[in-house]
């Protein structure tokens, strides 16, 4: 078993890059701390260390803060870094550590960093409870840096047994909370009133969301779906069971348009192409390249006077108020032909009277 050796030769610094914004105090230890003073809470930096040689990092869910270490030799020794550790009842899952060289000179520094980050959901998961169903938020921690006494910087083979330096951290987690700008500065900077607005924060705020985020709910591409029933009669609009989800939201989103053009060409057109998904071929001069073709087939029947008596000669003409509808499907099974006839019989004028052909 190896023997480490605590060296006084070499000061640790720790340093936390990012400052909490209020004072924050250990929640196990809030019944038996002092209260706080006008003074502690206008300046809250200056209570930062919580402990002689303990700095403290506040971490909150999603982000990310990072411990700044600086290791000082002030001999004339040299040392060769060889690893460092972290202890504590901290997760390991939430840092990573790096440090900038390997060999510490005489009246040199090395540096390097800690990383933390927790999960966004860290209030959400179980992660941080106890058995006693109650959130662990204060953690402590220990960062060891292990080295080794070189006898030169050109010869790496350590000369004497590791030596150690450690340094003491304290972790809090704290939920970030919006509603401490809505206070004067003085309050913002005491962690117990952020703390206590977060169980406000919580239960109304999911409702502000939705409402900043209304519009999206009443748009048929965009609501979810349980929200469709009430879409659709809103516009008196029947959905069916035999389409898709995303096609009924395009029938409901243009139900009024459909309306508007009901009994025309243009809205049976319009109607067939939002239910089936074949193109409208607008740009198509020829009907008989398009894919949703209907036509007319009542003529003028026999006038007298206009009408040249032979062979060709046809009494009375067409059926009166008859029109075609002709389909040309793109894929398979893409026309349901009991649904086309119901679409139709739905928009047509009740006295005409049509012939349907799918391809």
């Amino acid at each position: 078993m190896a023997i480490v050796k605590e060296t006084e030769e070499l000061t640790l610094k720790l340093t936390p890059m990012l400052l909490p914004e209020a004072m924050v105090e250990s929640i196990t230890e809030a019944k038996n701390a002092p209260s706080v003073t006008v003074e502690q809470a206008i300046n809250p930096q200056a209570n930062f260390t919580s402990g002689v040689g303990t700095k403290s990092v506040v971490l909150y869910p999603g982000e990310s803060n990072e411990l700044l270490i600086q290791l000082v030799n002030e001999s004339n020794n040299i040392y060769y870094f060889d690893t460092i550790s972290i202890e504590g009842d901290l997760s390991h899952n939430w840092y990573t550590s790096r440090l900038e060289g390997q060999i510490l000179g005489s009246k040199r520094k090395i540096e390097g960093v800690v990383r933390f980050e927790i999960p966004l959901d860290f209030f959400e998961t179980q992660e941080g409870w106890y058995r006693d169903k109650t959130l662990q938020l204060d953690y402590w921690g220990k960062i060891n840096l292990h080295f080794s006494l070189l006898e030169n910087e050109d010869d790496p083979i350590p000369q004497t047994f590791p030596l150690l330096k450690s340094a003491d951290f304290n972790l809090y987690i704290r939920p970030r909370s919006l509603y401490l700008k809505f206070l004067p500065s003085l309050y913002q900077e005491v962690d117990f009133i952020g703390r206590f607005l977060k169980i406000f924060e919580t239960t109304f705020e999911p409702c502000v969301q939705q409402f900043k985020q209304l519009c999206y709910y009443l748009n048929p591409l965009t609501a979810p779906e349980a929200m469709l029933d009430f879409l659709a009669h809103w516009v008196g609009w029947i959905r069916s069971p035999y389409i898709s989800i995303e096609r009924q939201r395009y029938l409901i989103r243009q139900a009024i348009t459909i309306y508007r053009w009901r009994g025309t060409k243009k809205g049976l057109r319009f109607y067939i192409h939002l239910y089936t998904g074949l193109p409208l071929d607008e740009e198509k001069e020829k009907e008989a390249d398009k894919h949703i073709m209907i036509q007319d087939s009542f003529g003028r029947g026999l006038i007298t006077g206009e009408t040249p008596l032979g062979e060709g000669s046809v009494l009375g003409g067409g059926k009166p108020y008859h029109f075609i509808v002709h389909l040309r499907s793109q894929f398979p099974n893409q026309i349901h032909e009991d649904l086309i006839r119901q679409i139709i019989e739905t928009e047509k004028p009740a006295f005409c009277t049509y012939d349907l052909y799918i391809d």
